[in-house]
């Protein structure tokens, strides 16, 4: 069985955001180590690395037989040790151009555009050992009315 359009979308983020790597111009190698709803801390080994999380999003009506679906994509990136925000920033900056390649993903999508991001360093450990920044994005896409495949 096919998968559904909002599953394709998600294999193509998951596809881009493994290709966060300074081999292909990027700042950072976060896109080694890419965990999807990660329920456990990030722990030094991780680093550098992505945490994603896809929330559910509004579903509305705009035609007897369309619906726009929202998808909010939680990014994190996590890293170990820096603590002068220069390595944030970088990785940052890589999720943002990584995520803006192809704001459609191959067609599957109408957009996907940042409404957040935290430039201040979230600290995952109290020891201060594993330091992450977040960004987050919504993805919109058409479907026919109650058919997540099509």
């Amino acid at each position: 069985m096919a998968d559904s359009i909002r599953q394709s979308i998600i294999d193509a983020i998951d596809t881009q955001i493994q290709t966060i790597l300074i081999s292909n111009a990027y700042e950072t190698d976060a896109g080694l180590k890419v965990f999807w709803h990660k329920k456990t801390a990030m722990q030094q080994a991780d680093c550098p690395g992505i945490t994603l999380e896809d929330l559910k999003g509004n579903t509305e009506a705009i035609a007897f037989t369309t619906q726009i679906n929202y998808i909010i994509l939680n990014v994190r990136g996590f890293y170990v040790g820096e603590t002068d925000g220069i390595y944030a920033r970088k990785l940052i900056a890589d999720i943002i151009k990584c995520l803006g390649v192809d704001v459609t993903w191959g067609g599957l999508a109408e957009d996907s555009r940042q409404v957040e991001s935290t430039d201040d360093i979230e600290i995952e450990h109290m020891e201060r050992k594993v330091s992450g920044v977040e960004v987050s994005y919504e993805i919109t896409y058409l479907s026919n009315i109650n058919d997540p495949y099509t």
